[in-house]
């Protein structure tokens, strides 16, 4: 299906716009200060917590909720919380997670599907 000429002009103009947005300085000193105090008053403290305690945890698990509380934070100016000791249950963070790896699939080539496919990196 073909999209009429003015969607798509309107769908790159909301685009320039919002990478225009990226760019800006004030967003960018926002985003570090912000990322700065989740990692010195979030991951930080966690990962302590659980290195203290001995106990194993997929480092990933806990990097995607940091990454999800980032995100949330930045674009809709509020933190789920996600990134705590008890690990809250956040229904829509699957949903972001389901999200990012669709938009993944769609960005990477697919020669480097083969490539983790022969490294068996996939499950």
């Amino acid at each position: 299906m073909e999209f009429p000429i003015p969607m798509v002009s309107y769908g790159r103009s909301t685009a320039r716009s919002f990478f225009s947005i990226l760019k800006h300085p004030r967003f960018q000193s926002k985003m570090e200060t912000f990322i700065w105090n989740k990692v010195e008053n979030g991951l930080l403290p966690i990962l302590e917590s659980i290195c203290r305690s001995g106990t194993e945890i997929d480092l990933q698990y806990i990097l995607q909720r940091f990454a999800f509380d980032t995100v949330c934070t930045l674009l809709f100016d509020n933190d789920p919380e996600s990134l705590s000791l008890d690990f809250p249950y956040i229904p829509y963070s699957k949903a972001f997670t389901d999200g990012e790896e669709a938009c993944l699939g769609m960005l990477l080539p697919h020669s480097f599907g083969n490539y983790n496919k022969f490294l068996e990196w996939e499950k």
